[in-house]
């Protein structure tokens, strides 16, 4: 008889796992609280614009790539087209009057780093060579983390890339971005990196990427995040999957130490074999499980780990093209802007100008990013709406002055401003306190793998970026399979794969 399975959470890492359900012979629901699919990589539609909070690119998108077999067996290869790209971002750096162009140039970008910050030269060398060394090895092994022991992938890259930088190792695949910016000299530049990608993710990440987009390996997608999710959603439910959306799930429902259902909000109980819980940790550990389940690593994870911070994403739809502007724009602000009991320093600045399905004709849509403090918002907006409202106005059009000193012309032709504050990302995902990437995983020597298995609980597992670190789409995929595989393993099956 066919087992059941059902999926909490229609983000990538839910229909991910939904996809490999189906293609394993399992009978597969995806429940969803939020209306449609897509989780933390939400889009939508404003006076013709089309507005997205997540990803533009995908690493390994051609058929050298190991990533290539996962990306084509969730037929995000078929129905997407990608446009390779040798633009990285612009480093513009106000205080001292830096801008810097990071292309697929790796040694050309390092050099023009050296050159404007020659304080810090022996730590560009330090990318640059780890950078190079990385862009020649298959680290497929490495990003599903399967393999443990002493002659494990992860263990002998590690001895590989440990490189000694000011009299110590940094270990660049159980560093994050963020500690190893420390070792910078100057603020900015460590702010830079801090900031470049997601900082919780290791070092061994952000240095693979830009081994990646060294050899343009680096795709950016025509229609966006939108396509990306409608791509995977097309293809679990051309397997037979089916998605029920609007269908909180408040409890997961065990006997005997073995998952057996689960209780929606609106009361409704369905049964089944098993669980794949791809939504919010926390909420998933102390909630639907009510706190019964969880491993000594689980609780130290929870009770010590540092959450990413929300952010504030600012929209201006601008009457103008800027076909030459870098995609990706980092300024450091030399007048920080106030935003409540924090300054934003810094703007990540994204300008979809690489596509034509972001905008109507002579237009373009430019984002700006800013983390924030969820509490204070948070409090604000119950507390006060009206400032609550009038403050992010306010931001909004301090942000978009910012914007117009770099980027002539911005000011004087929107057409359009959207603003999405992280407390709307929280009524989309239910993430805890709107975390868009999980943690800041700084490899804790006492946590070295998260478990996607609660120890004790028979038929549960878990997938997201919530049990992987740095929250970025491959490996958020990648959690979605693994999560399977598990499952066909705790069935003594075959796993097995299918193309579209």
């Amino acid at each position: 008889m066919q087992k059941k399975v059902i999926i909490i959470g229609a983000g990538l890492a839910g229909l991910a796992a939904g996809c490999y359900a189906q293609m394993n012979g399992y009978s597969s629901e995806i429940y969803e609280h939020f209306a449609i699919p897509g989780g933390l990589a939400a889009t939508w539609v404003k006076n013709g614009f089309l507005i997205t909070t997540s990803i533009q690119a995908l690493a390994g998108y051609n058929n050298e790539s190991p990533f290539y077999k996962l990306y084509s067996e969730l037929g995000i290869i078929k129905y997407n087209k990608f446009i390779p790209t040798e633009k990285g971002h612009l480093h513009i750096d106000e205080i001292n009057d830096k801008r810097i162009e990071i292309t697929s140039d790796l040694n050309k970008w390092i050099n023009d780093f050296k050159n404007a910050y020659p304080e810090d030269a022996d730590m560009t060398d330090t990318i640059l060579n780890g950078a190079k060394n990385l862009s020649e090895i298959d680290i497929k092994e490495l990003l599903i983390q399967k393999s443990k022991g002493e002659n494990s992938a992860i263990n002998r890259f590690i001895k590989i890339l440990n490189i000694p930088q000011g009299g110590k190792d940094i270990k660049f695949l159980k560093t994050s971005l963020s500690e190893f910016a420390k070792n910078f000299r100057n603020p900015v530049l460590r702010k830079s990196f801090m900031v470049l990608v997601n900082p919780s993710g290791s070092v061994f990440a952000f240095l693979n990427s830009m081994g990646l987009f060294k050899d343009i390996k680096l795709g950016l997608i025509e229609g966006g995040v939108y396509e990306l999710v409608d791509s995977i959603e097309k293809r679990y439910r051309k397997l037979g999957g089916k998605i029920t959306p609007q269908s909180q799930v408040s409890k997961i429902l065990v006997k005997n130490n073995k998952v057996t259902g689960i209780r929606l909000a609106a009361g409704t109980v369905v049964e089944c074999d098993n669980v794949i819980s791809a939504g919010d940790g926390r909420n998933t550990i102390y909630n639907l499980l009510e706190g019964k389940y969880m491993s000594k690593n689980i609780k130290k994870m929870y009770e010590t780990w540092t959450v990413c911070r929300p952010c504030i994403i600012f929209n201006y739809g601008i009457k103008k093209e800027y076909p030459d502007a870098f995609y990706n724009n980092l300024i450091f602000l030399k007048h920080p802007i106030n935003a409540g009991i924090s300054e934003i320093k810094n703007i990540n600045l994204r300008i979809y100008n690489y596509s034509q399905k972001f905008s109507p004709k002579g237009s373009t849509l430019f984002q700006a990013r800013v983390e924030t403090d969820w509490d204070y918002w948070t409090n604000l907006k119950i507390i006060d709406p009206n400032l609550y409202n009038s403050e992010l106005e306010r931001i909004c059009r301090e942000i978009l002055a910012s914007i117009n000193k770099h980027f002539p012309g911005t000011a004087s032709n929107v057409e359009l401003t959207d603003i999405m504050p992280s407390f709307t990302l929280w009524e989309r995902t239910l993430n805890y306190k709107g975390s868009p990437m999980g943690w800041y995983y700084t490899g804790d020597p006492e946590v070295p793998f998260i478990e996607k298995k609660i120890p004790g609980l028979d038929g549960f597992y878990m997938a997201g970026h919530w049990v992987t670190s740095g929250g970025q789409a491959l490996s958020t995929l990648y959690s979605g399979k693994e999560a399977v595989e598990l499952l066909c393993r705790d069935d003594k099956k075959d796993f097995i794969t299918s193309l579209p």
